[in-house]
């Protein structure tokens, strides 16, 4: 798509304001995911956007009508620092923005979490974009979703019930409840628990589901096929076959399907395909001043670790170190 926008042509505020207002058609709607998407420049003007946005908030959230919904969102905003969450409702009113767009250039990639209310399925709605999300649930439960993935759930999350549905990729860590069971409900099955952490991979274009488990256990349950139910405990994963009914179980963790969420578990992992993943993960240039060093193996965990502590942890292991230079790491025998 050709980058028709600059800072100063209207039409992008145009969309915006359009979303915030609730007044967003999926023309418009989809118009501005696919401008985001069209450029790294796009995003990085999309992201000094929303930082103003976030700075601005005193400015314009006094024309916002107070409701339960929007309270809960200011909350959910609060407790995760360095996201941001829009919401598009029929009760919100803001004024048209008027946000300085300086320093874009220098501004990371974009990252849009989308949390609107349906007047007729009364859903509640986080998407991803181009980039993972982090929210957090009405029951506290936290849910990382991978780029373009969806969460949804009905009224009464928490309290009446919890069960969401999901498209795409999720790490969720749930909050325990023994009253009420956490269930995630795909187009493939129906995954049922009581509080743990586990990753759940389950995208249209996928032809197979996978369930990788971290703490605790769930109940796996293919929704063509109820009674091949089975129980994935900690350390365990689980693949969907493409029948859509057989589920196949392996004693070890999925480890390259939580990279992305930086649960970062190696065992036995060459450190060649480690740096890899870091270099991955952290977006980071980390090098060998010897290639051979690569070889060496390492067996360890990190749940989103600055990079420079992962890297102390692997180096002191394996009797390394490591220098940094700007933006660049070595790593050489000590």
């Amino acid at each position: 798509m050709e980058n028709t926008f600059s800072a100063q042509h209207p039409i992008w505020q145009e969309w915006l304001d359009l979303y915030l207002r609730g007044e967003a058609d999926e023309a418009t709607l989809a118009n501005l995911k696919s401008w985001v998407a069209a450029s790294a420049e796009n995003e990085r003007v999309f992201q000094a956007f929303l930082k103003s946005y976030k700075a601005d908030v005193p400015a314009w959230a006094a024309a916002i009508d107070t409701n339960q919904h929007w309270n809960q969102l200011r909350a959910r905003i609060a407790a995760t620092p360095g996201k941001t969450v829009v919401m598009n409702g029929a009760n919100g009113k803001v004024r048209t923005l008027r946000l300085a767009i300086a320093g874009a250039a220098a501004a990371a990639a974009a990252i849009l979490a989308v949390f609107f209310w349906s007047g007729k399925e009364e859903y509640q709605t986080y998407e991803a974009f181009a980039e993972p999300i982090s929210v957090v649930l009405p029951d506290s439960t936290t849910a990382l979703l991978n780029k373009n993935s969806k969460l949804r759930y009905l009224p009464g999350f928490g309290k009446e019930h919890r069960n969401v549905e999901q498209q795409g990729q999720v790490f969720y860590q749930v909050t325990p409840n023994p009253k009420v069971s956490f269930k995630v409900k795909t187009s493939h099955s129906v995954v049922k628990v009581l509080g743990t952490s586990f990753d759940l991979k389950s995208y249209a274009t996928d032809a197979t589901e996978q369930l990788a488990v971290l703490t605790g256990a769930v109940s796996y349950e293919p929704t063509a096929n109820a009674a091949g139910a089975k129980t994935v405990r900690a350390g365990q994963s689980a693949t969907l076959g493409a029948d859509g009914r057989t589920v196949e179980m392996q004693a070890g963790l999925a480890e390259q399907q939580l990279y992305w969420s930086g649960n970062l578990v190696f065992e036995q992992q060459k450190l060649e395909t480690i740096i890899g993943v870091l270099n991955t993960y952290y977006k980071a240039d980390i090098r060998f001043a010897d290639t051979q060093l690569g070889n060496a193996s390492f067996t360890g965990s990190f749940e989103r670790e600055p990079l420079e502590d992962v890297l102390q942890v692997i180096c002191y292991s394996l009797n390394m170190k490591f220098t940094k230079s700007g933006n660049h790491y070595t790593i050489q025998p000590k």
